[in-house]
């Protein structure tokens, strides 16, 4: 198997699965457990420097999803920057659908994290402010 030995070996991971995730939201399921067996293998990282605390898959998780949640368009109308770049109208609205998918596909790969003790109601809600 492949061992992680330090925290940006598991952020890349913990990257990989999520736009995995994003890309693929049929297998959000799948990769939530993935996320969960890794959890189980990896709860916990030394420091990389001394008198720095130990990081916790958990933070490290937490931090990745809420920096992806807020990287979303806080709307679904097109910016002036979308309209400025797709003139075309059938380019626009395949570009607004494509932007669409991936903030629902984001939504279910966050519930799943959320159903499987991943992510806590309070973190969810202080994820989605």
């Amino acid at each position: 198997g492949i061992e992680l030995r330090d925290v940006g070996e598991i952020v890349s991971v913990i990257e990989l699965i999520f736009s995995k995730a994003l890309l693929e939201p049929h297998y959000c399921e799948t990769y939530a457990d993935m996320v969960l067996s890794l959890r189980s293998r990896y709860p916990e990282f030394p420091p990389e420097r001394e008198g720095e605390p130990a990081r916790t898959f958990t933070r490290i998780l937490l931090n990745y999803v809420q920096e992806e949640y807020e990287r979303l368009p806080k709307t679904m109308e097109p910016s002036e920057e979308q309209r400025l770049k797709f003139p075309l109208k059938g380019d626009l609205d395949f570009e607004i659908a494509q932007q669409k998918k991936k903030f629902l596909a984001n939504m279910k790969f966050i519930g799943n994290l959320y159903l499987r003790g991943l992510l806590s109601v309070k973190v969810v809600n202080s994820v989605l402010k």
